[in-house]
């Protein structure tokens, strides 16, 4: 049976060590799983502005992306939504963009919580939802203050600049392009300061404005400093935007002279916006029979303002030929597509809803700043009331209770003294009783008058309490008033119970001569110190032998010890004395 048990035993062990170690294996694993998380997570942003292609990669490594909580799943939302729009993949809905939004709009990282807005407006703007696209800009501006990238400010602000410029509000497309601008070129993001030197040549060639420096010009010598430091696919749309502003301008030659330098860069088959731009030009310089072949194999394009373009430039060069039925029907293709960008546009005027979303805004949170501060004001003062009724009600109790002590030893005393004229009146009128009966009313007598002397110091002691102006004196004082007044009105001391309570006494009474006193005499016995306590309250030494019980020739033995570690040349009860008393009004001197 014994062996039996113990085999049980031994298996359930076993069975409870190989759990112990599933858990950990387990826990162990899991711990590694999330630390792979966070490597990969940390390693996707270090990637997403220079290869977002490979920022996809490194996060669909992550397994079960589903079962993510908290920051790792705000950030692989953040960085998949990043990567995509910046693959130009595009987003079905804001719902995963959505995640990261919910989780960093309460948290203290401004950086991203303005690239969660900023990439909610990305997602909303390519999915035409203007109104909700300029919501979620702003509230990605809101954040710039706080924000330490500048990468992701200085995009804030262009994406700001282009969603304007698209509708057509082009002085405040102009300050957001600017802001991006100052931003990208103080950081050395040269690329994105390119972007934002073509959409302002863009803006400047519908105005001319009377500043040299908002002038298309100086945006174009701008960009042909920068057009060595970017890539080959850049300086073709340097070029081709350069080549347009000069065709605007009438300057045909420089026109041809740019979107020539574009098409050798791209080595390729030209674009259907470059076939409109140099059909456009060809057009302009008179070289009728290359118009038509470039401008129709422009049409294949699916941007409907370069067709718009192309249907006109051919109308007008109809007319131009008089063959008026080629320019009826290029006129109609032309309305067509203007009919279609008319249906693309909202209704709704996005310059309008930014003004108004702005100043909401700025009511909003003045607001909430007044309202923070009439709170704070409100909860102060109701706390000093409080504060004010609280100690005024615990007085109110603090005296109830010394007012109902006060008369409860009222009352006590009188009953003793009752008692004792009820004892007085007996012996008095029984002088002829037994003499020890006499004896023993005597003795009861007396001890009921120590009684009530205690009594009495009680009761001085609760009065002195309850009519001093600081009512919280401590239980401490109160003891050693009491010893003080045993000692000079009981001539009762006893060092082991009393001696603190002296010290205390003194201490109160006299600018702490016994802390002094023990700080410059640390060497001082118990029976020295209580000598110099009862010398200090100025009690003769005669009266001080008696409290101590000892012989006036030992208190003198003593003396002439004090005198010697006080360092007195004249050792006598004279110097002592006057030392002590001197002592205790803080006027030390030494009698030599």
């Amino acid at each position: 049976m014994s062996i039996e048990f113990t085999f049980k035993s031994s298996i359930m062990k076993n069975r409870q060590t190989a759990i112990l170690y599933i858990l950990l294996c387990c826990a162990c694993l899991s711990s590694c799983q999330r630390d792979n998380t966070v490597k990969l997570l940390e390693l996707a942003e270090a990637q997403i502005w220079e290869k977002p292609d490979s920022t996809l990669q490194i996060l669909e490594q992550i397994s079960s992306p589903e079962k993510l909580k908290g920051k790792e799943q705000a950030d692989y939302a953040l960085l998949l939504t990043q990567a995509k729009y910046r693959c130009n993949i595009l987003a079905p809905s804001d719902s995963l963009i959505n995640i990261a939004i919910n989780y960093y709009k309460e948290k203290e990282d401004a950086d991203r919580k303005g690239a969660a807005y900023l990439y909610k407006g990305s997602v909303l703007n390519e999915l035409h939802e203007s109104e909700k696209a300029i919501q979620a800009y702003k509230q990605a501006e809101e954040c710039i203050p706080k924000m330490t990238d500048t990468h992701l400010i200085a995009r804030i602000y262009s994406d700001l600049g282009y969603l304007n410029h698209t509708e057509l509000n082009y002085d405040i497309a102009k300050s957001y392009y600017k802001k991006s601008l100052t931003i990208n070129k103080s950081a050395g993001y040269t690329s994105n300061a390119v972007n934002d030197l073509i959409n302002m040549v863009a803006i400047s060639i519908l105005f001319d404005y009377e500043n040299k420096q908002d002038s298309a010009e100086w945006y174009i010598s701008e960009l042909l400093t920068l057009v060595s430091r970017v890539d080959s696919a850049q300086q073709i749309n340097i070029y081709h935007n350069i080549a347009v502003q000069k065709m605007y301008k009438e300057e045909y030659v420089e026109a041809d002279k740019y979107l020539q330098k574009s098409e050798d860069i791209s080595g390729r088959k030209l674009s259907y916006k470059a076939l409109s731009v140099r059909g456009q030009l060809y057009a302009k310089m008179g070289y009728k029979e290359k118009i038509d072949s470039l401008l129709y194999a422009a049409l294949g394009t699916s941007d409907l303002t370069v067709k718009a373009n192309i249907y006109s430039t051919l109308y007008k060069q109809a007319e131009k030929d008089k063959q008026y039925k080629k320019a009826i029907g290029y006129l109609k293709n032309y309305n067509a597509v203007i009919d279609s960008i008319r249906n693309e546009l909202k209704s709704t005027e996005i310059r309008e809803l930014q003004l108004k979303y702005d100043k909401s805004t700025t009511l909003r949170q003045n607001t909430e700043i007044r309202m923070s501060w009439y709170l704070t004001i409100a909860i102060g003062i109701l706390i000093v009331i409080i504060l004010i009724f609280l100690y005024f009600y615990s007085l109110k109790i603090y005296r109830k209770q010394k007012e109902k002590e006060l008369f409860r030893q009222k009352q006590e005393s009188i009953k003793l003294q009752e008692r004792i004229d009820v004892l007085q009146t007996v012996v008095e009128e029984s002088e002829n009783q037994h003499s020890q009966e006499r004896e023993e009313a005597l003795n009861k007598i007396t001890a009921l008058q120590n009684e009530k002397r205690e009594k009495d110091i009680r009761i001085k002691q609760l009065e002195t309490m309850f009519r001093a102006k600081d009512i919280s004196i401590s239980s401490a004082d109160a003891e050693a008033l009491q010893t003080f007044l045993r000692i000079t009105e009981q001539k009762e001391y006893t060092p082991a119970a009393n001696r603190d309570n002296l010290h205390h006494w003194l201490d109160i009474t006299h600018q702490n001569f016994a802390i002094r006193l023990n700080d410059k005499y640390p060497s001082l016995t118990g029976r020295e110190k209580d000598i110099c306590y009862l010398t200090a309250l100025g009690i003769p030494l005669d009266t001080v032998a008696q409290l101590l019980d000892v012989q006036p020739r030992s208190i003198e033995r003593y003396i002439s010890r004090l005198c010697e570690k006080f360092g007195f040349i004249k050792r006598s009860k004279e110097s002592f004395i006057d030392f002590i008393i001197a002592f205790a009004h803080n006027k030390e001197k030494h009698t030599l």
